[in-house]
């Protein structure tokens, strides 16, 4: 398996994130039950060329198999600008876990035990599983502290920066075809100040 690791920054357009309070939350089936988070770029080139970028990785990793064994990725749409989508399952099923350790939910992500209690019949909870979160603060004249932030602060229309891993997996029922799986690995809101006139902006598409 490939896997390569990097930064997009964007403006939060959808997202299912923590914390886990009810098991309805992780239906219908827990063990795909997963945070995730929508991107967009508004029209940015920057982020257009991010996008750029994904595309040139997605050839790289292509080039690793047999031709026409990976599935073709494109990005999703929001209205017309194009959007990302990451994400990231809470827990490895049984059968894939190969003898690793679990390690413990973070307390603002699980903090009833739900998501603990509902998944532990099917899967654990593995480093590979595990998604930071974190918020820029700028403390002076360039320079910016990175703290941890519960992830029930997280809001529609937020500048956010992700880690995320690109990575081939198996294509379920399909032997020998893959399939680009794109982890978000960690969140970062570096700036809460467009929240409202974001949220204005993309309503229509999210009402349509």
């Amino acid at each position: 398996m490939f896997e390569a690791v990097f930064e997009v920054q964007g403006v939060l357009m959808d997202f299912d994130l923590p914390p886990v309070t009810d098991k309805n939350q992780l239906m219908p089936k827990p063990a795909w039950a997963k945070q995730s988070v929508k991107i967009c770029g508004l029209g940015s080139q920057v982020f257009d060329s991010a996008i750029c970028g994904l595309r040139t990785l997605e050839s790289k990793i292509a080039s690793l198999y047999k031709v026409g064994a990976v599935q073709e990725w494109s990005p999703s749409a929001i209205g017309e600008w194009p959007s990302l989508d990451f994400a990231t399952r809470y827990v490895t099923p049984h059968a894939f876990a190969k003898g690793q350790h679990a390690v413990p939910f973070a307390k603002d992500v699980d903090p009833q035990g739900v998501l603990l209690k509902t998944t532990s019949p099917v899967g654990i909870h593995l480093e590979d599983n595990h998604v930071l979160y974190y918020e820029a603060h700028h403390i002076e004249y360039n320079k910016v502290v990175y703290q941890p932030v519960d992830p029930a602060v997280i809001r529609i229309g937020q500048i956010v920066q992700l880690q995320v891993a690109f990575t081939s997996v198996p294509l379920w029922g399909k032997k020998g075809q893959h399939q680009l799986a794109c982890k978000l690995r960690s969140l970062v809101i570096l700036d809460r100040n467009v929240e409202e006139v974001c949220l204005f902006i993309s309503m229509p598409f999210f009402l349509a």
